[in-house]
């Protein structure tokens, strides 16, 4: 619960559209994942998702209905920051750029359009190619699914609830 207070407590403070989104979602699969009546416990939320546009402040609903709004500068200026990321990361293709922000400022000018200016591409995989290249991103993604796979395996045999919510 601390963490939860702690987590909820952040995305209050950002108002990051994403955090927001991917908290939403995670607390849906953890009620998949923990309920054998997973779709009877879905029907609330689903019932209420169109009270939470008047429950919530207007603040968030704007923020959340501008996702997808190019007229948005926050949008805006990502999308151009990934194009020219993208761009930066297939001229360095395979070593990379080199680790920190001052490495991708200095090569971001490069490439920014706009005049844009960026301390770091705003995306995860983006990032990590750009900085070390395309083997350590392979190798990143292939952990990832390893890991995913190996939770998997986990899960199918661990069938104590009490263990399971322990190891969860």
């Amino acid at each position: 619960l601390t963490s939860l207070a702690l987590n909820l407590t952040a995305l209050i403070l950002t108002w990051t559209r994403g955090a927001w989104a991917a908290l939403a979602v995670s607390a849906i699969a953890f009620v998949i994942i923990r309920s054998r009546r997973a779709p009877k416990i879905l029907l609330l939320p689903t019932v209420m998702l169109p009270l939470a546009v008047f429950l919530l402040p207007s603040d968030v609903i704007n923020r959340f209905m501008s996702i997808f709004n190019l007229e948005d500068t926050s949008i805006a200026s990502r999308l151009s920051i990934w194009r020219s990321s993208l761009d930066m990361l297939l001229d360095n293709l395979l070593l990379g750029i080199g680790i920190g922000e001052d490495a991708f400022r200095e090569e971001f000018s490069k490439y920014a359009e706009d005049s844009v200016s960026a301390p770091h591409s705003h995306n995860l995989f983006l990032e990590l190619g750009l900085e070390v290249g395309i083997f350590a991103l392979v190798l990143f993604l292939f952990l990832i699914v390893i890991r995913v796979r190996h939770r998997a395996s986990y899960a199918k045999y661990v069938r104590n609830s009490s263990v399971d919510y322990l190891c969860t």
